[in-house]
């Protein structure tokens, strides 16, 4: 729980000074204030999740909420770091009022790339916590860790943008442990993602 609280004290902390730059340099009225715009930006991404891709079991849908916060070094090259929810079933859809519902947190930090003036893409890794589960088990270890995928496209100079990701969670009791009851896998190891996102 601790490493836990590290974690998301840092990523707030990083979202807070940036955003205090940013409030700065618009104050300030600078004739390239724009350069501060484009030096951070915040994203809130809501969207559906594709839980067990490639496994023997038809994929179960999901939902997924988080904030995306960039740092823009370079035109074509940025830090992507994100704070994510994600709500799964274990059997089922995660609406299913007879199954277990699973509830985690990630945290991935990725390197992305803009290749053309509204598509860019994104890889890295991320730390994943099992938060809630509702009528399922909880694993001894609820840490486990994220090879994270993303292709983001932005609908011109609007807010507005799509992304698809695809997710790999490596190790921990996550991939391991199997509900009693059922004998399934909370977490199956792999998921996609498609997500629309808002940019403040």
């Amino acid at each position: 729980m601790k490493q836990l609280f590290v974690l998301f004290a840092t990523a707030f902390c990083l979202l807070w000074t940036t955003t205090q730059v940013e409030a700065q340099c618009r104050q300030r009225r600078f004739v390239d204030d724009r350069h501060c715009t484009r030096f951070a930006q915040t994203h809130l991404r809501l969207g559906g999740t594709l839980h067990g891709v490639g496994g023997a079991a038809t994929p179960r849908i999901g939902t997924t909420v988080g904030l995306v916060h960039e740092w823009h070094f370079l035109p074509f090259f940025q830090i992507r770091g994100e704070a994510n929810a994600l709500w799964q079933g274990s059997e089922e859809n995660f609406w299913s009022t007879n199954d277990a519902d699973y509830i985690s947190v990630n945290a991935p930090l990725m390197l992305q790339f803009r290749l053309s003036p509204g598509l860019y893409i994104a890889g890295g890794a991320g730390v994943s916590y099992l938060l809630h589960t509702q009528g399922g088990a909880i694993p001894g270890d609820r840490f486990g860790f994220d090879w994270v995928g993303v292709l983001h496209y932005r609908f011109g100079y609007t807010p507005i943008g799509l992304e698809l990701r695809y997710m790999h969670r490596m190790g921990s009791d996550l991939n391991a442990i199997a509900d009693p009851t059922t004998g399934v896998r909370p977490f199956n190891p792999t998921s996609i993602q498609a997500a629309f996102t808002i940019r403040f």
